[in-house]
């Protein structure tokens, strides 16, 4: 009796479990699915997290959300200043 083909790689043991591990389509299904996550993560990141902003940009957008974009975001001291001048 010859040896088969898997026969031989069953012998070796390094070759036989990395060939059927990508056999099962659940694996392979998981594995797609991992891999896709991943890659809109990463997308999702570079969109929207490409760089940090500093304090100051921050709490001007924070005050431009609160005033819904009606004012300008400027500290109060600053407002009460520039209404006084204008009278």
């Amino acid at each position: 009796m010859t040896p088969t083909q898997d026969d031989l790689h069953s012998e070796s043991g390094a070759t036989a479990p990395r060939r059927k591990t990508w056999r099962s389509p659940l694996k392979r299904e998981i594995a797609l699915a991992l891999l896709l996550k991943l890659v809109l993560l990463m997308g999702i990141k570079t969109m929207f997290f490409s760089h940090p902003i500093g304090k100051q940009e921050a709490a001007q957008r924070l005050g431009a959300m609160i005033d819904g974009g009606r004012a300008p975001a400027t500290p109060a001291s600053l407002q009460l200043t520039d209404k006084t001048e204008q009278k």
